[in-house]
C-alpha cells in the first residue's frame, strides 16, 4: 500500500496532465501483458532528458502473482537489484525498501493510497485490466514508499513511454536485443533522449556499468580510531545485520519511515553482541555513515573489536572496508546467517505483542 503522499490532493493543471498521462500509459502499458514476454530479469535502461538519471526497467508478473514494473535509480539500485535476486529468501522482508525505486503496480482501490484514489475518481477513471487500477509508488531507502513528487512524475511519463516502445519493439522483432550476443554482464541496452534534435525523440544505446567500487564517506572520532585499533580482537565470529523493520513510524514533521536495526550477532553463542535501533532520517546513507562510531563506541563497552565478521547487507559495504583497512578484520559476505535470523525474528515478535498489548 502506498504511503502518505508528498502532492497535494487539489489538482495544479501540471499534476492533473501528468496524472493523466500516467493513468493513460500504464494502461496501455499494461493491457500488451507484458510479462508473458518479459521475465523481471530482462532488465533494460531509459535515461531521463531532465536529469540524465539511467532507470533500469524490470517487468513483473510472468508467474501470475502480480503485475507491476520497477524502475530501479541508478549504477548502485541496479546492484542491488541483483544482489536482492541473489539472495532471495535468505534476505530479511524488508531488503526490498532499501533499493532506491519507482513501482508502478495493479491493485484495487482499497489496497491504493488515499490520495491516488482521489485522483483516479477525480479523473473519472476505469479500470485498466480487469478490475486494477495503477498504483504509483516511490520508494526511498528507509521510508514508506509513498506518492512521488512532480520531478519524478515527469520521468515517470518517459519511462512508460519508453517501456512501451521497447515491448512493442520485442513483441516485433523478439527480446534478444536487449542483452544480445557478445554483450558482457555489465552490458545494458538503455533507451537515450537524443539532444541533436529540436523536438524529443530516442535513440538506442549499449551502456558497460562502471565496475569500480562505490565508497561511501563515513564518520568517526580520529582518537576513538586510534583507541578501537588497540582493543583485543574478539575470538569469536560474528554476525552482522543492518535491515528495516516494516513496522511503520510516525513523527510530527518528518516522513513516515521504518525503523533500522543494526546488529552483530556470536555465531558461537548466539548471544547479541551489539544492537542498536537507527532512524534512516536525513536520509539511510547518512545514517549508515554512522556505524563506525556505534561500532568503536559498544566495542569500548565489550573490550574487544570485531576481528572476524560474516555479513549480508548490501549496504554494509562501506563499513566492511572500514573494518577491514583501520581494525585488520577478516569478512566475508553469506546470505545465510541463521543466528541474525533468530533474532530479527524474536525481535519482530516481540514488537508485535507489544502492539497488541498496546505497549508499542
Amino acid at each position: 500500500m502506498v504511503g502518505r503522499g508528498t502532492t497535494s490532493n487539489v489538482f495544479s493543471s501540471q499534476s492533473e496532465n501528468l496524472w493523466k498521462t500516467i493513468f493513460s500509459l500504464s494502461g496501455s502499458f499494461f493491457a500488451m501483458e507484458p510479462w508473458k514476454r518479459f521475465s523481471e530479469v530482462d532488465i533494460f535502461g531509459i535515461q531521463s532528458p531532465e536529469t540524465g538519471m539511467v532507470y533500469y526497467i524490470s517487468i513483473m508478473g510472468e508467474l501470475g502473482e502480480s503485475f507491476s514494473l520497477a524502475a530501479y535509480q541508478g549504477d548502485e539500485a541496479l546492484e542491488q537489484f541483483w544482489y536482492l535476486k541473489e539472495g532471495g529468501s535468505n534476505l530479511p522482508v524488508g531488503t526490498i525498501m532499501t533499493i532506491p525505486h519507482l513501482m508502478v503496480s495493479l491493485s484495487k482501490l482499497r489496497d491504493t493510497g488515499k490520495e491516488q484514489v482521489d485522483y483516479i475518481k477525480q479523473l473519472g477513471m476505469k479500470p485498466v485490466f480487469k478490475n486494477l487500477y495503477p498504483n504509483v509508488a516511490q520508494v526511498i531507502p528507509g521510508l514508506l514508499p509513498a506518492t512521488p513528487g512532480l520531478n519524478i512524475l515527469t520521468d515517470l511519463v518517459h519511462i512508460l513511454d519508453q517501456t512501451i516502445w521497447v515491448v512493442r519493439h520485442a513483441e516485433m522483432i523478439g527480446k534478444a536485443f536487449i542483452h544480445a550476443e557478445g554483450d558482457g554482464e555489465f552490458d545494458y541496452y538503455v533507451r537515450i533522449p537524443d539532444s541533436s534534435e529540436e523536438m524529443l525523440t530516442w535513440k538506442d544505446t549499449k551502456i558497460t556499468l562502471n565496475q569500480d567500487v562505490r565508497s561511501l564517506s563515513v564518520t568517526y572520532n580520529s582518537a576513538d580510531l586510534d583507541r578501537f585499533k588497540k582493543l583485543p580482537p574478539c575470538r569469536d565470529v560474528l554476525q552482522m545485520e543492518l535491515c528495516p523493520l516494516l513496522f511503520p513510524v510516525r513523527e510530527a514533521g518528518k516522513p513516515d519511515f521504518f525503523p533500522v536495526v543494526f546488529l552483530m550477532v556470536n555465531s558461537r553463542t548466539g548471544i547479541i553482541e551489539m544492537f542498536k535501533t537507527m532512524t534512516p532520517l536525513p536520509s539511510y546513507q547518512e545514517m549508515v555513515a554512522q556505524l563506525p562510531t556505534i561500532i568503536m563506541k559498544h566495542s569500548f563497552r565489550m573490550g574487544w573489536r570485531p576481528a572476524q565478521v560474516k555479513y549480508r547487507s548490501f549496504q554494509l559495504g562501506p563499513i566492511i572496508t572500514f573494518l577491514t583497512k583501520h581494525a585488520n578484520t577478516k569478512a566475508c559476505q553469506s546470505f545465510d546467517l541463521s543466528e541474525v535470523d533468530d533474532a530479527l525474528n524474536s525481535l519482530a515478535h516481540s514488537i508485535t505483542k507489544g502492539r497488541q498489548k498496546g505497549f508499542l
